[in-house]
């Protein structure tokens, strides 16, 4: 699923903007070879007429020095461009002068994205503010070049981009599917050529925990199915990630949405461990007991544990989909909440909610967690990302929220792209698009969509969102 992010300038609206409309950057194109070539859109683009020879190859020129990351960015760029052009012929190659400043923010909501891009008859030159700006004007590069019976050349243009969202996601979900460490990397290299940024990294759930614990070791003994990433090969994705541009968001859900977890701590659960065998048993539905201590020790620990694998900024801790008989058919769960004043399971979560918040902060993270999370009041710094339907990027903003926006992307529902393009994440209507919009498109196919779930690796654009 794709999620948006804020935008640099915060705007009306405080969100993190995480979306597919992030495609549409404003550009608009001379002619329709540009406009078919360049995805996402760049902010500006001019054509020039005509194309420029790279029969030759293309020779990068380095105006600053190079880091080892751009200098890996560069053999990245001459593998693809092979593929795409063929092998050089013995003509004089083409030029591309690279210039790049330096950015302390590399790898956050505030890196340096912006970059300039002018491909010339007799050479081009790419500027950037920063190490991203270069892998994107890179990326942006390998779409102008294409073959021809007379040899490769590429269009000639001049562009200005800057992303309009600084969050451009893409939800990987290996908890339901499970996928190996060169699927993953591949991915990350397609998410590359696009300029997305975020890799959200959906690695527990009902279906297994998916990480090497060394200090929790039945979550990959008991709840992985023999199926999970070493230490090692968690920091190799991220470190892979880094290298292309790519943070890596971990999501470790609690205290819904932990079959896994209470499978190989059932101490922690709140309520006994439901049968699998049983058909049509939602084994989603097993949540963790927030009213036992160990509860919270847990949570601390883990996350504790995950964060050294995972450096960004931000964790997402899922909080959705909490079944409230979990805990209000405990009696003990239900005696705890009488005497706190709790009325409603939602509001026994938000002060959950707010204790894995302060938990984070210590370890130096942010929270996020799915629009569940905001139904009743949870400190201000936790992003919420709304899944159910854009209504919640609304509330959540209105209540002071930075927000990641997944309604509107479930590549899940096998909507035609166009959908997806047509939504915007600043609008609060059910799913950022009209009804009328909605009328035209295809309702899901019944049948492919059984047989997805057996085959599919449950990716979700930007960010998505459990079916």
């Amino acid at each position: 699923m794709m999620q948006t992010v804020l935008p640099r300038r915060l705007c009306a609206v405080r969100c993190l903007l995480l979306a597919g409309a992030v495609f549409a950057s404003g550009g608009v194109f001379g002619t329709a070879r540009a406009e078919e070539s360049l995805l996402p859109v760049p902010k500006s683009v001019s054509v020039s007429n005509g194309v420029a020879s790279i029969g030759g190859g293309v020779q990068i020129v380095w105006e600053t020095r190079p880091s080892p990351l751009l200098q890996r960015a560069a053999v990245r760029f001459v593998t693809r461009l092979k593929a795409i052009a063929g092998s050089a012929g013995h003509g004089a190659p083409y030029v591309l002068h690279v210039s790049a400043g330096a950015d302390r923010a590399y790898l956050s909501v505030d890196e340096k994205e912006h970059y300039t891009l002018t491909t010339a008859a007799g050479g081009a030159r790419l500027e950037a503010d920063g190490p991203a700006g270069v892998i994107h004007g890179l990326a942006t590069l390998l779409q102008l070049v294409r073959a021809t019976p007379e040899g490769a050349v590429v269009e000639r243009v001049h562009i200005d981009d800057a992303p309009r969202f600084a969050w451009r996601g893409l939800l990987l979900d290996v908890s339901r599917h499970f996928d190996t460490v060169e699927a993953v990397e591949r991915q990350l290299d397609a998410m590359e050529l696009v300029k997305l940024n975020v890799l959200h990294w959906h690695l527990s759930d009902g279906s297994g925990f998916r990480v090497e614990s060394r200090m929790f070791p039945k979550l990959q003994n008991v709840a992985s199915h023999g199926q999970y990433y070493t230490q090692a090969q968690v920091r190799e994705v991220v470190a892979y990630a880094a290298d292309r541009g790519i943070r890596v968001v971990p999501e470790i859900d609690v205290p819904g949405h932990a079959l896994a977890i209470v499978q190989a701590y059932p101490e922690l659960a709140a309520q006994p461990l439901p049968d699998v065998g049983i058909k049509g048993e939602n084994l989603n539905n097993a949540a963790l007991d927030p009213t036992n201590p160990q509860t919270l020790r847990f949570v601390r620990v883990l996350y504790g544990e995950m964060g050294g694998l995972f450096p960004d900024r931000y964790v997402h801790a899922g909080g959705d989909e909490v079944v409230s008989s979990q805990w209000t058919k405990n009696p003990a769960i239900a005696a705890y909440m009488k005497a706190h004043g709790f009325e409603t399971a939602a509001a026994l979560q938000a002060a959950f909610t707010a204790e894995v918040a302060k938990i984070l902060a210590a370890q130096g993270h942010v929270m996020m967690g799915w629009d569940e999370v905001s139904e009743a009041p949870i400190p201000k710094n936790v992003v919420v990302e709304p899944w159910r339907a854009s209504k919640w990027t609304g509330t959540a903003t209105r209540a002071g929220h930075p927000v990641v926006v997944s309604a509107g992307y479930y590549l899940d529902l096998l909507r035609p792209a166009a959908m997806h393009y047509a939504v915007d994440p600043f609008d609060t209507k059910a799913e950022g698009i009209t009804a009328a919009q909605l009328a035209k498109y295809p309702p899901k196919n019944p049948g492919f969509s059984c047989r997805l779930r057996w085959t599919s690796t449950r990716r979700r654009w930007m960010t998505g969102r459990r079916r």
